[in-house]
């Protein structure tokens, strides 16, 4: 929405759709989902029909790829779905091959995303009223999430009013816990 486009300006970020793959102990974390980029990064300046790819190694530098991913040629949605249909591979086998480990044949177990820590931007819509951003923070610090910055920006509508809370990394599950009424 553009009205967390402006929150996020404000915060010193963009907003990209991010697919992230990146393995930890446990397993692999897999996800895609709108992501707060920081508007200093070359990742920020990926626009309108473009795509690109940040890889990051384990010994290696990270590199990263960029070229045109809509119109009239495949997308990246296409490219996925060519992937899945691999001559001679189901897509369970194209996933069972991705989630193997390469130097080993065992498994490496998909992570649920919801306990991916991270730090997370909430928009809240509320009437504004004494004592809504205290009951927010109360609901937070129920779960254990620490607030990272609150911010409101002007608006007429005193009834709908957006602002948000960035928080400080959490899992995901916490974030969906809170409620304040």
């Amino acid at each position: 929405m553009p009205v967390d486009f402006q929150y996020a300006r404000q915060l010193g970020y963009t907003i990209r759709l991010i697919c992230s793959a990146r393995q930890t102990d446990q397993g692999v974390l897999l996800a895609v989902r709108p992501s707060l980029i920081p508007i200093s990064t070359v990742l920020a300046g990926v626009k309108g029909a473009y795509n690109a790819v940040w890889v990051h190694g384990k010994y290696g530098e990270d590199t990263f790829y960029y070229g045109r991913g809509a119109g009239s040629r495949p997308t990246g949605v296409a490219v996925v779905s060519d992937l899945m249909r691999w001559p001679g591979r189901s897509a369970a086998a194209v996933r069972n091959a991705c989630r193997r480990s390469p130097r080993a044949s065992r498994r490496i177990p998909a992570i649920p995303i919801t306990l991916n820590r991270s730090a997370y931007y909430l928009r809240f819509r509320v009437e504004d009223r004494p004592g809504i951003i205290a009951r927010l923070a109360t609901a937070l610090a129920d779960q254990q999430i620490s607030i990272d910055s609150v911010l409101q920006l002007p608006i007429e509508n005193w009834r709908d009013l957006p602002f948000v809370i960035t928080v400080e990394p959490t899992s995901e599950d916490r974030c969906a816990r809170p409620s304040a009424r």
